[in-house]
């Protein structure tokens, strides 16, 4: 049946016959349905309250695998033990308690398209088979390839974690290490553009994630009519590549954006290093007239030692974009393209506080992300208009673009963009935040001014109050066009509003 890109069917035997027609067995349409089914055993064990072990064994069938691959079987163990409670620890006055645990467990995912295991069709005329009449001849098209080999993704983690109280539970520390390695992850993965299509679910390679987080709580002040407490945690985290589809060590990625652009690789991913790095030119500065020998003509023609845009040098003209010549060659091609830049934070984490004062009582939440950097796709298009919209608004700063008066090595001149569809580090900006994300007040009314009920509780909370930050978009918590492979892509985004509620808790 792959011998056909189409096939032609008569108006007169549209609908169930034409499931039959020409070998082809795949429905045309079906609603989109799935089942899960899933059994799970554990067996808790617990030994003077000192000594626990645990042991659980799960089994998913998804509906959206072959039968031969329908079933996923996940075991896990914990083990911990509370110090706490042995003899040496309790005659340490300042140890209110202590626990060590470890486990490690696997977990299957199943998130893609109900009937990939299956090949798909479509019913239409887009190929012009049809005679362009009112009601065209409807013709079996072939949208995408199934695969019958499609197994669960499966994630095994190892964690092993301190807990600490002290001080009478007063300040508590939890720390915990982790390495997550997923194995035949579901991805839409490339295949020969020979096939006639350009992807395929299949399960590809592996990742590993591993790393630490840290989490401290603390009653600060407990006093009769004042109160205080603090919790801060933090994680860090270092991703890498195990494996790629088919022994590959490198694999691209694009985003669909506009233009050219859209067959732009702006992702690499490596065996060995982060998935999903940005990748593209690094971008330095503007031509200035200095790079140039003026003719007699008046043309400005390129210094034999300058690096060009284009293989014809005369084209490079004064005021264009200036990038680095990373191979020597003295012009710019693909082959000057570099990883610039990480996709994925260096830590991130959060900051809470809540403080009591009688009736009223306040809580002022902090959160931030740094170490990653974000593709400001906007830019493109709107300090620069690289893609020749007529017509098209720009950012005010693009005013200061060069001119033989005003020689800016920012902004390039009126169409000075160079080739399209080039991805620089000109775009790419620091995504590191802090952000007042939440603060809400709250206050309980005087029981005497409610004596029909046990409490009234009024508040009034607001969100994304501020966020301190040297992104120039409107958020630098965006991916536009977020999947693991195209993380950190801001275009025509919509920023996070600043949201206040008002609330009344009547308790009876």
């Amino acid at each position: 049946k792959y011998g056909y890109t189409s096939i032609k069917i008569p108006n007169e035997e549209l609908g169930l016959r034409a499931l039959e027609y020409g070998e082809i067995k795949t429905p045309v349409s079906i609603a989109s349905a799935n089942a899960l089914v899933s059994y799970l055993g554990r067996v808790n064990y617990n030994y003077n309250s000192k000594y626990y072990l645990t042991g659980s064994f799960r089994i998913d069938g998804s509906s959206k695998f072959s039968p031969q691959h329908r079933w996923g079987y996940f075991p896990a163990f914990a083990v911990s033990w509370r110090l706490g409670r042995e003899e040496f620890v309790k005659n340490i006055s300042f140890i209110s308690d202590s626990k060590l645990r470890a486990s490690w467990g696997a977990t299957g995912n199943n998130r893609i398209n109900d009937f990939a295991p299956y090949d798909r069709v479509n019913l239409d005329d887009r190929y012009g088979i049809g005679t362009g009449a009112s009601i065209p001849d409807l013709a079996l098209v072939i949208s995408s390839f199934g695969n019958k080999d499609l197994r669960w993704e499966t994630t095994y983690q190892l964690d092993i974690g301190y807990e600490l109280s002290l001080f009478k539970n007063r300040l508590n520390f939890v720390l915990d290490y982790y390495n997550k390695d997923t194995k035949d992850l579901l991805l839409n993965a490339n295949v020969p553009y020979s096939v006639g299509l350009q992807r395929i679910y299949r399960n590809i390679g592996s990742i590993r994630n591993r790393g630490f987080e840290i989490e401290i709580s603390s009653i600060n002040v407990d006093k009769k009519y004042f109160k205080w407490s603090s919790s801060f945690n933090i994680s860090f985290n270092q991703n890498k590549v195990l494996g790629l589809t088919d022994d590959e060590k490198t694999m691209f990625s694009n985003v669909t954006f506009t233009g050219d652009w859209n067959s732009s690789n702006l992702y690499i991913t490596k065996v060995g290093m982060p998935v999903s790095s940005f990748y593209g030119l690094m971008w330095d500065g503007v031509y200035q007239l200095s790079d140039f020998d003026q003719l007699p003509s008046g043309a400005y023609m390129l210094k034999d030692d300058i690096v060009s845009l284009y293989s014809d040098r005369s084209r490079t003209q004064p005021g264009d974009i200036k990038y680095q010549d990373i191979n020597g060659d003295l012009v710019i091609t693909d082959e000057d393209k570099i990883i610039m830049g990480r996709t994925l934070a260096k830590h991130y984490g959060g900051f809470n506080n809540n403080f009591r004062y009688k009736n009223l009582s306040l809580n002022v939440f902090f959160q931030w992300n740094y170490g990653n950097q974000i593709m400001n796709a906007n830019r493109l298009m709107f300090e620069g208009n690289s893609t020749g919209r007529p017509g098209l608004n720009q950012f005010a700063s693009y005013a200061d673009r060069w001119t033989v008066d005003n020689p800016s090595n920012k902004y390039f001149r009126t169409r000075g963009y160079g080739p399209v569809g080039n991805y620089s580090t000109k775009d790419l900006e620091d995504g590191s935040f802090i952000r007042l994300k939440t603060i809400e007040l709250a206050y309980r009314l005087p029981r005497q001014w409610i004596r029909q009920v046990s409490s009234v509780d009024v508040s009034l909370a607001a969100q994304n109050l501020y966020t301190w930050s040297n992104y120039s978009g409107l958020d630098p918590e965006v991916s536009t066009r977020n999947t693991i492979l195209t993380p950190g892509f801001d275009y025509s985004a919509y920023a996070q509003n600043l949201t206040l509620a008002f609330g009344a808790k009547v308790t009876f």
